[in-house]
């Protein structure tokens, strides 16, 4: 599975997803969002978050957030905006 989604809600314990697709809860994610700030004002990063489906709505999904790190990313031609996110299923 693969998406994109905007994060509305985010804290230590987890994140809440909009999505506008069905997810089960139970499901584990990797997801990875273009983080706001970059590294020394030049390297753009992406926040890694490795969690687990613990609420759905209609619309969006809570995620409790198991670990998380950072890395750099690829180059963009403009800054990311602020709550983007792609998420796959661990395999």
């Amino acid at each position: 599975m693969a998406g994109t989604g905007r994060v509305t809600n985010m804290s230590s314990a987890g994140i809440l997803v909009a999505y506008p697709h069905e997810i089960e809860t139970d499901t584990p994610l990797e997801l990875g969002i273009d983080w706001p700030t970059r590294l020394d004002g030049r390297i753009p990063l992406q926040l890694i978050v490795i969690g687990t489906v613990v609420r759905c709505g209609l619309f969006n999904f809570a995620v409790g957030i198991e670990r998380h790190y950072f890395r750099t990313a690829g180059k963009r031609s403009s800054p990311a905006p602020q709550f983007v996110w792609q998420g796959s299923q661990r395999g």
